[in-house]
């Protein structure tokens, strides 16, 4: 999984990026940058992450906005926000705009992986399902293509013997 974490700060930077570095995920690539709210657009355009972890440049529902048309080009990246405690019209904003979690700083290392996880495996758990859409979706046609005079053997679809294959 591709994370990339933007920061003004780079002591938080230095930090994050420490606790995601995890020998027992291989898959699992950071890139960190310094730059403020204005640079997450360029630099999700640039780098196609899976997961971009936004530190301290969303504070506002203004700045939230600004989030939008990125989260709206790029549907299937995930957020996350770390930042101060944020007023209840903030919070709903990043949750219109697609944010999976917003943490307030500070945060315990445990909560903040907990969130990286909860998001890896969703995307792993996510990846699989498009695969099993298409063999559903190809079971109906050929149900409905060669519907045979008996019933269906199989609940879930049914296919002439010359065309069954083990899934």
């Amino acid at each position: 999984m591709k994370i990339t974490i933007a920061s003004t700060q780079p002591d938080n930077l230095e930090r994050l990026v420490n606790l995601l570095a995890d020998p027992n995920r291989p898959t699992r690539t950071v890139k960190s940058r310094l730059c403020g709210i204005d640079g997450v657009s360029a630099l999700v355009a640039q780098e196609l992450p899976d997961l971009v972890i936004i530190d301290q440049l969303c504070k506002t529902s203004e700045d939230i906005i600004r989030l939008e048309p990125i989260a709206k080009r790029f549907p299937g990246i995930s957020f996350i926000l770390l930042g101060d405690s944020m007023v209840a019209e903030t919070l709903m904003h990043a949750m219109h705009v697609g944010v999976k979690d917003v943490l307030p700083t500070p945060y315990p290392d445990e909560r903040f992986l907990a969130a990286v996880e909860r998001i890896e495996e969703t995307r792993t758990i996510g990846a699989a399902q498009p695969i099993r859409a298409t063999v559903a979706r190809s079971c109906r046609v050929r149900a409905v293509a060669a519907r045979p005079s008996s019933p269906p053997t199989s609940p879930i679809c049914w296919l002439p013997p010359t065309e069954r294959r083990p899934f």
